[in-house]
């Protein structure tokens, strides 16, 4: 009875095990902290005021074909800012199943370094939660980048 149970599960183990390893997504060597700067659209230091699910869509070789990735989006009550739109609040996206060190919740301290127009973010990233160990090495680099390297930014109030 158990028989043909036993054996669709072994061919579904075997369908997904080549997956896996694609799905966890090595990093390789990280680019200098230089080079991540200049490549993002967004350095910032500031605190997550909330959390909420979204969707992007991306265009596949094969026409007509839509992928759509499920999304966390952080809303971020921006403290300082070195790069980025200028404005007090700022959303930033990650991928909802893809990382795990890019996972923020409610009232956590980040140090921001986001890419593309809408300021996504990854474990590839150097974006860190305070507790991480590398938040504090990050922040200092950026203080020391250049006198105005964090500028303080006036957000607009927000009822928590």
């Amino acid at each position: 009875m158990y028989r043909p149970l036993l054996i669709v599960l072994a061919g579904l183990v075997a369908a997904v095990a080549p997956v896996a390893p694609a799905m966890a997504r090595s990093c390789g060597a990280q680019a200098p902290i230089e080079d991540e700067f200049a490549s993002s659209s967004a350095v910032l230091l500031g605190r997550v005021i909330a959390i909420s699910s979204g969707q992007r869509e991306y265009s596949t070789d094969v026409p007509g074909e839509i992928l759509r990735i499920a999304t966390r989006v952080a809303t971020v009550e921006v403290e300082r800012e070195s790069k980025g739109p200028d404005h007090g609040i700022m959303a930033i996206e990650t991928c909802a199943l893809c990382t795990t060190a890019a996972r923020f919740e409610v009232g956590d301290r980040l140090v921001v370094f986001a890419h593309n127009d809408y300021h996504g973010v990854s474990s590839c990233s150097r974006t860190y939660r305070e507790a991480d160990p590398r938040f504090a090495p990050t922040l200092g680099w950026l203080e020391r980048r250049a006198p105005d390297a964090l500028v303080e930014v006036r957000a607009p109030a927000v009822r928590r």
